[in-house]
């Protein structure tokens, strides 16, 4: 995969993340994510919409390290749906909690071998 497409895809879940988080569109939602990467909103709308043929290596780090810090998030979101689960575990939920902390395992080590390499 090409760093224009691998920027444009974090691009991307970041953008509908916060989407999604503060329910506002993609156009709004864009800003605070350029912001937090230090980056112009046109430079993240050009990623959206009309991939640029480079990306510098500055936007990429930041992407990067902001979908870690995204997806680490969403591991400990998924940590605390699992204690609330046991804390109400009943008899047939025990296999489920044992497919979801499975899952998170998993997930772990995806995000420990994506940084190795």
């Amino acid at each position: 995969m090409s760093t224009v497409a691998l920027a444009s895809g974090y691009a991307r879940r970041l953008v509908e993340s916060e989407a999604r988080r503060t329910g506002e569109p993609i156009k709004v939602a864009l800003a605070p994510v350029a912001r937090r990467l230090r980056a112009a909103p046109a430079t993240l709308w050009s990623l959206l919409f009309r991939p640029p043929k480079q990306v510098s290596a500055d936007l990429l780090a930041a992407l990067e390290a902001a979908m870690e810090h995204e997806l680490n998030a969403e591991i400990r979101t998924l940590q605390n749906e699992l204690a609330t689960l046991r804390a109400k575990a009943l008899g047939s939920h025990h296999r489920k909690i044992a497919e979801v902390q499975e899952g998170i395992a998993r997930l772990r080590a995806a995000l420990r071998d994506e940084g190795a390499t």
